[in-house]
């Protein structure tokens, strides 16, 4: 997310902020558990072997 981020300028940040700040959050949401998805690109948080080892 870092990579992806830093690319941002200051008002590109402030208009991906407002639109996010618009959007209704889910009544129902439950997290997904750890390590069950692939990211698509390496992320510090995750294992990067994980996703892989399950079924």
């Amino acid at each position: 997310m870092q990579i992806v981020a830093s690319t941002l300028s200051e008002p590109e940040v402030a208009a991906v902020s407002a639109y996010l700040a618009t959007l209704p959050v889910p009544q129902q949401d439950k997290p997904v558990a750890a390590d069950t998805t692939q990211l698509p690109m390496a992320c510090g948080s995750q294992n990067p072997h994980a996703a892989e080892a399950k079924p």
